[in-house]
């Protein structure tokens, strides 16, 4: 009995030891290599290339054409500029020609290890209230701008999905 419990416990120790030695490789999805990015963005969404100049992509929600994941073509980030002047430039814009906005988080983070600056907003247009997400994402003064609007009940419902769809952003 003692051998077979010791037996046992070799082979319950050797399962632990390998089960933690897997390496998973992450397949992307989208790959856009006119500007050298990739990302995993949400199953099912569409995807629309070349629409416009500074559009380097758009992905819309299954059956909903006013829920859109974009990514800007990318810009230059002057020298003496901080990634949060992105994030400025879009609260001004929008509390200037927006109903009811309302800023409702700012916060640096860091994406596929690249700095990131985030802004959460609201607004209303059409007695509809929307929410938009813009992230800019920068690599040696190269800046990627993701925005997510929606209207709110789709914005949370998606919200998870489209986070997944950010941090996996690689330049």
């Amino acid at each position: 009995m003692k051998n077979r419990v010791f037996f046992l416990g070799i082979i319950l120790g050797i399962f632990l030891l390998f089960s933690g030695c897997t390496t998973t490789v992450t397949q992307r999805s989208y790959t856009n290599d006119a500007y050298g990015f990739s990302m995993n963005p949400p199953l099912g969404w569409s995807v629309f290339e070349n629409e416009y100049p500074v559009v380097a992509v758009r992905f819309i929600a299954p059956d909903l054409s006013n829920v859109s994941l974009v990514v800007s073509a990318p810009i230059t980030l002057s020298e003496g500029r901080a990634l949060s002047t992105f994030a400025d430039q879009f609260e001004e814009t929008h509390s200037e020609n927006t109903v009811n906005f309302s800023v409702l988080s700012r916060q640096e983070k860091i994406i596929g290890g690249l700095d990131a600056y985030e802004i959460v907003c609201s607004c209303e247009d059409n007695h509809t209230l929307f929410q938009m997400k813009q992230v800019a994402v920068v690599k040696t003064r190269t800046v990627f701008l993701i925005a997510f609007i929606a209207d709110s009940e789709s914005y949370n419902t998606y919200r998870t999905s489209v986070d997944g769809c950010i941090d996996s952003f690689i330049i």
